[in-house]
């Protein structure tokens, strides 16, 4: 007889404090308005900037600034903000520009960002080396949950979302056979709920903040296990466990 599952079986994990931004009816800004949600959720202090108009090349939102200095010209700036609004910003466009702004922030030439494809399923008949070779250049589910657990939103985009882009800020788990992702729509205007199977079908890809970094500030999460709800704020030693 198959046993029933119970509320103590869930696990689940959200992360709070992020605001939601929404973008327009028109526009094609969800991967630009994914990133400025995971921008104030990993450095709050540049939040009330992030929608500054770019009146002057050492003003405006902190996500322009880094767009500006990695097209330098004004002309190909504007081109390329043009271009975003009417045909979407790419995940790579998107992961360049994040690792622009951080590493100029912090000073450093450290990899804040990492894209990749996320595998749905596990991939068989193939050779071995192949299937080596395409496993160390994606992610799982589980990795993905696992970045939210330790209080990292992911931007997902791709697969069951079509050619939409949304802030990954929680999950519940009742096994590997269950498993529902939250996400910070940028077209709606609360926090939604979908099946992981839904999402991650063939042609998702995730952007990644790395694990090792931002250990001055991440979001506070509320974790729900064994039937006890608990509010958590960012603590570093969570990196171990």
């Amino acid at each position: 007889m198959k046993r029933q599952r119970r509320d103590s079986d869930l696990e689940q994990v959200e992360l709070i404090g992020i605001p939601h931004y929404s973008q327009g009816d028109a526009d094609g800004l969800c991967v630009y308005y994914a990133m400025s949600m995971m921008l104030a959720a990993l450095h709050p202090a540049l939040g009330p900037t992030i929608h500054d108009a770019p009146r002057y090349s050492r003003q405006g939102s902190p996500v322009l600034q880094a767009v500006r200095r990695l097209y330098r010209s004004e002309r190909l700036f504007k081109d390329k903000i043009a271009d975003w609004f009417f045909n979407g910003m790419s995940t790579a466009e998107a992961t360049r520009v994040l690792n622009e702004l951080f590493q100029h922030h912090f000073r450093t030439d450290e990899m804040y960002f990492t894209r990749r494809p996320v595998r749905a399923r596990r991939i068989r008949r193939l050779k071995h080396s192949r299937r080596r070779h395409l496993v160390d250049r994606m992610w799982t589910v589980q990795e993905v949950l696992v970045a939210i657990a330790r209080q990292l939103p992911v931007i997902v985009t791709g697969g069951g979302l079509g050619l939409h882009a949304v802030l990954a800020i929680g999950y519940s788990a009742r096994g590997r056979a269950d498993r529902s992702l939250c996400f910070l729509d940028p077209a709606l205007v609360r926090p939604d709920w979908w099946p992981c199977g839904t999402i991650f079908t063939d042609g998702a890809e995730a952007i990644m903040p790395n694990l090792d970094l931002f250990r001055e500030y991440r979001p506070a999460r509320v974790i729900t296990e064994h039937g006890t709800c608990e509010c958590q704020p960012w603590e570093e030693e969570y990196l171990d466990e």
